[in-house]
């Protein structure tokens, strides 16, 4: 990154209220600019993946669905689609607001520019780490919903709805472990300028010390998050609730800030558990 960071971690504490605490001090601080790197976020995910997204839909309207031209049209803007989908959502937009959030927690005095441009700078210095970050993840996360999905298809023949249970079950238990491991792994890897595995070990290091309130953070921001957004699908108003819940959503990189900084400074025995 463009700036030196500090010899020795900043003195915040952790524990499972005041990370919540100053994640919501950062997150009032830095919304806009958290708003507006999502915007970019989007954009640049759009313009990388525009071109096989529009040539796919195009060409599959043309050859329709019944011809192998058409298929593969159609395979090419499917895919075009979820690459748009993990750049934004699970690499360019958590990376860019992580950067941004730390620099709301070391209260730095950048302009809306030179904060975003930092981001921009941040996120393309680790472009192949953020990417491996996310692929070993992806990997971890099949591995541990493989067995939800056995015992889904297992239960199904018996009960459609115990299969389902069980199906979301893991899905919740999956998502709080990519939370809970993730959560760090990002902050290590973009502010201690670690590759990723790395930040990976980083991660693992400094989660066992504050485990049972990492758990608890995750499962309250999923919560609160879905329990803000399912009324508005529930009202018929989908397209109101997905922006709340990408609102939301940009709280989740100043808790990975918060919590990294207080399980640092503990690491470092420079301040004690809250």
């Amino acid at each position: 990154m463009s700036r030196d960071l500090p010899a020795r971690p900043l003195r915040i504490d952790f524990g499972y209220f005041v990370t919540l605490k100053e994640a919501a001090k950062i997150y009032g601080a830095s919304f806009f600019r958290l708003l507006a790197w999502s915007v970019v976020s989007a954009v640049s995910a759009g313009v990388i993946c525009a071109l096989p997204i529009l040539l796919g839909a195009a060409n599959f309207r043309e050859w329709g669905g019944e011809t192998w031209q058409g298929l593969l049209a159609g395979v090419i803007a499917v895919v075009g689609m979820v690459v748009f989908h993990v750049l934004n959502s699970f690499l360019l937009t958590p990376a860019g607001c992580v950067i941004i959030c730390d620099q709301a927690i070391r209260e730095e005095r950048a302009t809306f520019t030179e904060s975003l441009g930092r981001a921009v700078a941040g996120v393309a210095v680790h472009a192949g780490s953020l990417s491996a970050l996310f692929l070993v993840y992806t990997f971890l996360l099949i591995l541990f919903l493989l067995p939800g999905l056995l015992l889904a298809f297992w239960l199904f023949e018996a009960s459609p709805a115990a299969a389902i249970l069980a199906l979301l079950g893991f899905v919740l238990l999956g998502s709080v472990f990519l939370l809970v491991t993730s959560m760090l792994a990002l902050p290590a890897l973009l502010l201690e300028e670690e590759g990723a595995s790395n930040a990976l070990l980083r991660s693992w290091q400094l989660s066992t010390q504050g485990l049972s309130a990492l758990v608890g953070i995750a499962l309250t921001f999923l919560l609160v998050q879905s329990t803000i957004t399912i009324p508005f699908v529930a009202l018929g108003l989908a397209g109101l609730g997905g922006l709340v819940h990408g609102a939301l959503g940009l709280f989740l990189p100043a808790i990975m800030v918060a919590a990294y900084h207080g399980l640092a400074a503990e690491d470092a025995r420079i301040v004690g558990r809250s």
